[in-house]
């Protein structure tokens, strides 16, 4: 494949930093032309297509965790078990030394 010179992102570019890019890719974070040049490039590198798929997992993880995290906030204000200080780890605490 050749590779355009006038393209603002040639392909070497992506394996000076390939876990920048991948982070990029998978956050939208590319501009049209230079995600067009890349996707052309993951068909041709495996190692670069392995940083897209590992930096997707983490990506899909923290989008877990902070779904988890507001949901969790929200059944505490329902319940109105949310603590102002302490958190709702404090509050679990407190609340466990009591009964003691």
């Amino acid at each position: 494949m050749s590779i355009d010179s006038s393209l603002p992102a040639p392909v070497a570019a992506f394996h000076d930093d390939s876990e920048d890019a991948a982070e990029r890719y998978v956050l939208h974070r590319m501009s049209r032309v230079e995600k067009q040049t890349y996707q052309r490039h993951l068909t041709e590198c495996e190692a670069c297509a392995a940083a897209v798929e590992q930096a997707q997992v983490f990506a899909d993880a923290m989008r877990g965790a902070a779904l988890q995290i507001l949901m969790e906030r929200g059944l505490q204000k329902a319940a109105g078990t949310e603590s102002s200080s302490g958190g709702t780890l404090g509050r679990t605490f407190r609340l466990a030394g009591a009964g003691a």
